[in-house]
């Protein structure tokens, strides 16, 4: 099983920032609890064919180099994942810089009117990155990245840690009970990597509900902190009026949901397609004709090239829902059996304390 963990920025408006060529560029990231960062995830604008590029982590000072990346002669467009050549020993509450060294021009994924990123512009090695101190500057952006986490120890199922301000996790991290306020979700711990496996999870629906609280999947850049108005990129949620929200649109499939429902949720990751059913019923997607998870057919198509996907349940844009969101990932927890060939969206058991690897899990900074 991958083991893993993220730390780090998720922006809210993804714009391009460029340090240019030779130069070091940096976010600060407070880690929210102790752990192993073993890699860096940097979102691009574009793949980049022939370069020299290193991950860099810094102390809270950005003077001192804790830990970096191999040198890569590439980039893809989306999402990049560079291990550390060593696991670097992350102490909650403390801050640290993550970025990177590039010998070309880079234009990198950003959250481009807030933040507090550093940049040394010009003149940098990337075999041997100065102390970025020397000749920086301050930069009001926040870089879209994150360091990856070893798992070890972690339940490997239920609600990741990271979810909003005011939202509570329950019965080992697998209840969410939601504040009345906007913009608050809570995701998965357990996270899905687009092109490998087929995966099922449920959400028990509890509590008082309005029309945008949205059940689904959200990409790991999505940002638990914030609602869907700036950021629908990197969601897919199924809204209690029976339309789902998307990247580009909303879309009717008449699958209404109220308290007390079962929500099913299969996402094939081989093919990028996603259902939703209510209460073991028939699978809808693409539309009002229903689908078949089994074949393939009748399923909303999901991006290829995004960030891990995590299972996801939020207030939405308005205030007035308390929700209480049970999710419901693993093989003992399931009401009902995953569609054939899908398996438990998580392959640990419901025992807190256990050794079980997490896979991976976005912690916002």
């Amino acid at each position: 099983m991958p083991t893993g963990g993220f730390l780090g920025q998720s922006p809210a408006n993804r714009v391009s920032r460029d340090a240019g060529a030779a130069s070091i560029f940096l976010t600060t990231v407070t880690a929210q609890q102790n752990g192993s960062a073993v890699a860096m995830l940097l979102d691009c604008f574009s793949a980049t064919a022939s370069t020299t590029f290193k991950a860099l982590v810094y102390d809270s000072a950005h003077s001192v180099l804790l830990a970096s990346s191999a040198q890569y002669t590439s980039t893809v467009a989306g999402y990049n994942r560079f291990p550390l050549t060593a696991p670097l020993s992350l102490v909650a509450g403390t801050n640290y810089y993550v970025g990177y060294v590039c010998s070309t021009s880079l234009p990198v994924g950003a959250q481009g009117t807030s933040g507090a990123s550093w940049l040394v512009s010009g003149g940098q090695s990337v075999a041997s990155p100065a102390n970025p101190l020397a000749g920086g500057a301050i930069s009001s952006v926040l870089l879209m990245m994150a360091l990856e986490l070893d798992g070890t120890g972690s339940s490997g199922f239920g609600y990741s840690a990271d979810q909003a301000a005011s939202v509570t996790l329950s019965a080992s991290n697998t209840v969410a009970t939601y504040p009345i306020a906007a913009s608050r979700g809570a995701r998965s711990l357990v996270t899905q990597v687009s092109g490998t496996g087929k995966w099922y999870a449920e959400v028990l629906v509890g509590g008082t509900i309005n029309n945008t609280v949205g059940i689904g999947l959200a990409t790991a850049n999505w940002s638990v902190r914030l609602g869907t108005g700036t950021i629908l990129s990197y969601i897919y949620f199924l809204l209690p009026t029976g339309s789902w929200q998307g990247p580009v649109t909303t879309t009717a499939i008449g699958l209404t949901y109220a308290a007390g429902d079962v929500l099913g949720i299969a996402y094939d990751a081989v093919s990028n397609l996603l259902w939703w059913n209510k209460n073991n019923g028939s699978w809808f997607g693409a539309s009002t004709t229903a689908g078949n998870p089994v074949t393939g057919t009748g399923g909303a198509a999901v991006q290829t090239t995004q960030w891990p996907m995590t299972v996801v349940g939020t207030t939405g844009s308005t205030t007035g829902a308390t929700a209480a969101l049970t999710l419901r990932d693993t093989a003992g927890a399931l009401q009902y059996a995953p569609p054939s060939g899908f398996s438990p969206w998580s392959a640990a058991t419901y025992s807190p304390g256990g050794t079980v690897l997490r896979r991976r899990v976005m912690m916002v900074g």
